[in-house]
């Protein structure tokens, strides 16, 4: 819980530098209702009802700012809780595009940060058709000692 108060800090204080200085260009706001908590992945979090709620923000200079959560309607602590902070930047470095972004997920076991860096070129096929290949690192980390590697 320390670290992700630590977390929540680091997050405000990154926002409250950016808003100071630029007003964020885009904020999108999502919520929904899900029958079960589906990963990217295919795998099952959570078997139960849970309400996901994300908040987006982006700038100009590619920042931005992302707040993901997940709750199950219980009181109980499980899967179906979760939070998640993401700070990020996009661009372009010649012909290609890039994305790197740290985030951090508090979740029920430990909390997990995570590092991404990603490059790419868009090659178009035809007026409709787009390609782009891409390469892109990842690397977790546990927040405290012992956590999942």
């Amino acid at each position: 819980m320390r670290t992700l108060k630590t977390a929540l800090l680091v997050m405000s204080f990154a926002l409250t530098v950016l808003s100071s200085t630029v007003q964020a260009q885009d904020v999108t706001m999502t919520t929904k209702t899900k029958a079960i908590y589906l990963g990217g992945d295919g795998a099952i979090f959570y078997d139960g009802p849970v309400w996901q709620t994300d908040a987006f923000l982006s700038w100009k200079n590619g920042v931005y700012a992302d707040i993901w959560t997940s709750t199950s309607f219980n009181a109980k602590k499980n899967f179906g809780k979760e939070v998640d902070f993401t700070l990020g930047k996009t661009g372009k470095l010649g012909k290609f595009d890039y994305s790197a972004n740290i985030n951090y997920f508090a979740i029920i076991i430990t909390d997990v940060a995570n590092a991404n860096a990603e490059l790419g070129r868009d090659f178009k096929l035809n007026r409709q058709a787009n390609v782009t290949p891409f390469i892109r690192g990842e690397y977790y980390f546990p927040v405290h000692k012992g956590g999942p590697r």
